[in-house]
């Protein structure tokens, strides 16, 4: 992980070598949460800088990645912009992208906890428009 990023736990494997812990944050209030293996990287958001096109952009140790508040797409109300505002960094339609979430609340095994929450997949939050000129990045 890159220095001042926050480490998302290094994954022990369930049957058959699947992850099955999962990411929770909030977003707008709400409890969401994405596969571990799915999130690359954690960023605090202050870490992320404003690129000459007006988007947010995160630098992060795999790769430059484009940062979209998904807050509206989920209907989640109004994002907040507290200290605890994190970047989860993913890939997403082949390239990084990275979306706003309001705090981390932890890892959780999915199969504790089915149905708490909505788990979102990233290419089901972000489109490809998302992500275009975003770093690709190799597997």
């Amino acid at each position: 992980m890159a220095r001042g990023s926050d480490n998302a736990a290094a994954g022990t494997s369930g049957a058959g070598g699947f992850d099955r812990r999962v990411v929770v944050f909030l977003i707008g209030g709400r409890r969401y949460c994405v596969p571990i293996g799915r999130v690359k990287e954690i960023l605090r958001f202050e870490q992320c800088a404003q690129a000459p096109s007006g988007a947010t952009v995160a630098r992060a140790a795999v790769g430059e990645a484009v940062v979209v508040d998904v807050a509206a797409r989920l209907g989640a109300g109004p994002s907040t912009h507290g200290p605890d505002r994190r970047v989860l960094v993913v890939r997403a339609h082949g390239a990084l992208a990275g979306f706003a979430v309001d705090q981390i609340v932890g890892v959780e095994d999915s199969e504790a906890c089915p149905g708490r929450w909505p788990t979102l997949e990233p290419e089901w939050l972000l489109t490809p428009g998302d992500v275009a000129g975003a770093g690709r990045s190799a597997a």
